[in-house]
C-alpha cells in the first residue's frame, strides 16, 4: 500500500479501516520506527555502555539481550506481530539489519535534554527525545545514499519503507521520575508537563516533515502501582493506597501528563493532514494487572520477581535486579522467582514478559486507542 493511502483525515482513515481494508487484511506498515525509554529499549543503552547480567533475559533468550526484562516487550510483540524480527537498536553496531525498521529508545531517556536532572541515586541517558530523532534522520538520510548506490541494499530500508512505516513513542516517564527523585514536589512536577508534551509533540510534526503519516503514542502507565514506588512512599504514606495497593497521589500525577498529552495528540490529528496520530491508552490496560490481576493469571501485582527478597514488594533501589550490595555488613543479591509469568513486575520498575504479553494483546485490538482503530482487522497480528 502506497503513502497515498493515509492522504485523508484521519476519522475517514479509521472508518475505512473498519469496513475496507480491514476486511481484506491488507497490512500497510513496511516498518516500525519506534522512540522511547526502558519500556520499549531493545538494546540501545547496553549497545552505548556494555553492562547487562543474568537474570535479564531469561525467559525467552536465555541470557541478557539488553532488555529490562525476563523477556519480550510489547514492541517485541508489536514486531512480532507484524511478521518482523525483533527491532534492532540504532546502536548496535554488529549484525543490524534495518529493513523492516529500527529501534532508537534508550533506558534512561527523557523527553527533555537532561540537564540537572541527573537523579541522585542514578542518572538519566544521553539519548533523549531530540537525538534520538537525530538519530532517525541521519539513518534515513544514510539509508537513501546507500540504496541509490546500490550499496547493502539487504541491510537498509527501501526508500519507501519510511512512509509507509508505523511510528511508535513511549516516553516522559523518566522526565517524571528524576523530578521526584530530586524532590521536587508534585504540584511543580505537574507543572512542567506542557513543556514535555510539547517536546513530543514537536517531535512527531519534525517527523511528519520527513513523510511519515501513521503514529501511536503511549501514554504513561500507572506508576503509583509499580513496586519500585510503593517501596519507597507506601509505608509512609498507608492512607495514600487506593483498593488495589496502589498510590493514590502519583497516580494522579500520572492521570494529569496523560490527560496534557492526549490534548496534544488531538490538536496534531487536526494540524498534520494526511495523517493518523492515535493516541493509546496504554495506562489502562496496564491498571487491570492490578485491579484484575488474579483474574488474569498473576498472583504476584505489586511484588517484584527479580529483587532481594525481602520486604513487602521485594525491592531495594541500593540491590536492584542482577545486582549485590553490602546491606547492615553483609552481602545481598537481587535473584529472579521462580515463576516470572505469575508476576506483574520484573525489577519493581519494568514488566515481566507475561504482564507485557497480555498489554500488547489488549492494546492492538483497538479498544484503547483514540481514536478507534482496530489494527488486528488491518493486519493479522499473532501474539505468542
Amino acid at each position: 500500500m502506497s503513502a497515498t493511502a493515509f492522504m485523508f483525515p484521519v476519522w475517514v482513515l479509521a472508518a475505512v479501516v473498519i469496513v475496507g481494508d480491514g476486511a481484506k487484511g491488507e497490512c500497510p506498515f513496511a516498518a516500525i520506527f519506534n522512540f522511547g525509554d526502558s519500556n520499549s529499549d531493545t538494546g540501545g543503552l547496553v549497545s552505548a555502555f556494555p553492562s547487562q547480567s543474568r537474570p535479564n533475559g531469561e525467559t525467552t533468550f536465555g541470557e541478557p539481550v539488553g532488555r529490562f526484562c525476563d523477556g519480550r516487550l510489547v514492541v517485541d510483540f508489536l514486531a512480532q506481530g507484524l511478521g518482523f524480527p525483533y527491532l534492532n537498536p540504532y546502536l548496535q553496531a554488529m549484525g543490524s539489519n534495518f529493513t523492516t525498521g529500527a529501534n532508537f529508545a534508550s533506558a534512561g531517556a527523557s523527553v527533555l535534554r537532561p540537564i540537572n536532572q541527573v537523579r541522585p541515586n542514578g542518572w538519566l541517558s544521553p539519548f533523549y527525545l531530540q537525538i534520538q530523532y537525530d538519530q532517525f534522520v541521519h539513518l534515513k538520510s544514510t539509508a537513501l545514499e546507500l540504496y541509490s548506490k546500490g550499496w547493502f541494499r539487504d541491510t537498509v530500508p527501501l526508500p519507501s519503507t519510511f512512509e509507509n512505516a508505523l511510528y511508535t513513542i513511549d516516553m516522559g516517564q523518566n522526565d517524571l521520575t528524576a523530578q521526584l527523585s530530586n524532590g521536587i514536589p508534585m504540584d511543580q512536577v505537574s507543572a512542567q508537563f506542557p513543556q514535555v508534551v510539547d517536546a513530543i509533540g514537536s517531535v512527531i510534526q519534525a517527523l511528519y516533515t520527513t513523510g511519515a503519516r501513521f503514529f501511536m503514542v503511549s501514554n504513561m502507565g500507572p506508576l503509583g502501582c509499580y513496586p519500585a514506588f510503593l517501596a519507597t512512599s507506601a509505608p509512609h504514606n498507608p492512607n495514600d493506597l487506593d483498593s488495589n495497593g496502589c498510590l493514590i497521589s502519583l497516580n494522579q500525577v500520572v492521570s494529569n501528563f496523560n490527560e496534557v498529552l492526549k490534548n496534544k495528540t488531538f490538536l496534531l490529528q487536526t494540524q498534520l493532514y494526511g495523517s493518523s496520530v492515535i493516541y493509546v491508552d496504554s495506562n489502562s490496560i496496564k491498571y487491570q494487572l492490578w485491579a484484575n490481576g488474579a483474574a488474569n493469571g498473576f498472583k504476584s501485582t505489586t511484588t517484584a520477581c527479580c529483587g532481594p527478597s525481602q520486604g513487602q514488594y521485594n525491592y531495594d533501589s541500593t540491590v536492584t535486579c542482577s545486582n549485590s550490595a553490602i546491606v547492615n555488613g553483609q552481602i545481598v543479591s537481587s535473584t529472579s522467582c521462580i515463576n516470572p509469568s505469575s508476576y506483574v513486575s520484573w525489577d519493581g520498575i519494568h514488566f515481566t514478559e507475561s504482564a507485557n504479553r497480555f498489554v500488547a494483546t489488549q492494546m492492538f485490538s483497538g479498544s484503547y486507542f483514540q481514536p478507534s482503530f482496530p489494527i488486528t482487522q488491518m493486519c493479522p497480528l499473532s501474539f505468542f
